[in-house]
């Protein structure tokens, strides 16, 4: 099974403007949980909080937990946390705002993935998409993607092409996708339509303990390119993380839609290959 993750999100922000990969790596690998962050990374002195932990996937581009330092709150509504990257002289994509989304979706991982890797069902949370289809299979987890978004006039239409990598850890279910802009020789730019740039986005996903659903991150800086005034990307962008998170939330808690088996039979496969066996240590 090969996670496909065709077009996660870069046509719902661009429409927004306007009106699977991981390699497999030993399961010890996955587990294994990041050290606690050093105080540099704490939250503000001046609320005297513990140090934040850095979550299995963490790097210096992805974060599960918030760094109220870097963002600030925007919207918080029907249980959704929205938030934009501060003005502080230090955000790494320039002018381009990111925008970040939280919530707990009342739902097993198994099946958030399943909505995010079927094709059939991202019209119903990815609004103007055009097109979206693999350009490169590179392994099970990692791809290179295209996606192409209608933007209404004045403006032309949009694409991307990005690499995707997912990771996975099953115990406890845990899923980070990554995607990121890069040249593709098989997908050249298109006449009539606007390469645009990822700069940096994730989806990031924790399975919580005694059913409790799944706390669900989203966050994105992306580059529309072109005549579109920045000013307008960013003010636009900023329905971006509710709305997503409340489309996915509405879809993983439809009971007509049923779990993947190959997913789900994925998950049990990994849980039992890494469950420690009498005697021996995790496979």
């Amino acid at each position: 099974m090969a996670f496909r993750a065709n077009a996660l999100i870069i046509a719902f922000l661009i429409s927004a403007c306007t009106h699977p990969m991981m390699k497999d790596e030993p399961d010890e690998a996955l587990l294994r949980a990041l050290p606690t962050a050093t105080s540099a990374e704490t939250q503000s002195a001046k609320t005297d909080v513990a140090p934040r932990t850095r979550s299995v996937f963490d790097s210096d581009e992805v974060s599960f937990e918030l760094n109220e330092d870097d963002w600030k709150k925007i919207s918080d509504q029907e249980g959704i946390q929205a938030y934009q990257r501060r003005d502080d002289g230090k955000n790494p994509y320039g002018d381009i705002v990111a925008f970040r989304g939280e919530t707990i979706i009342p739902a097993k991982l198994v099946k958030i993935a399943t909505i995010l890797n079927t094709p059939g069902l991202q019209k119903e949370w990815v609004d103007a998409l055009q097109d979206a289809h693999i350009v490169e299979q590179i392994s099970k987890f990692e791809s290179v993607n295209y996606n192409k978004t209608d933007v209404p006039w004045p403006f032309q239409d949009r694409d991307f092409v990005y690499r995707v990598n997912v990771q996975v850890q099953t115990d406890p279910p845990v899923m980070l996708i990554k995607m990121k802009s890069e040249p593709n020789a098989k997908e050249p730019e298109h006449d009539g339509v606007v390469r645009g740039a990822i700069l940096n986005s994730y989806f990031y996903m924790k399975e919580l303990p005694e059913s409790q659903g799944t706390k669900m991150v989203i966050e994105a800086a992306v580059d529309p390119k072109g005549a579109i005034p920045l000013w307008l990307v960013n003010a636009s962008q900023k329905r971006w993380p509710h709305n997503t998170l409340l489309k996915l939330r509405k879809l993983a808690t439809d009971a007509s839609i049923p779990v993947s088996k190959d997913i789900e039979e994925f998950f049990i496969k990994k849980r039992v290959q890494s469950a420690p066996k009498k005697g021996g240590k995790k496979k």
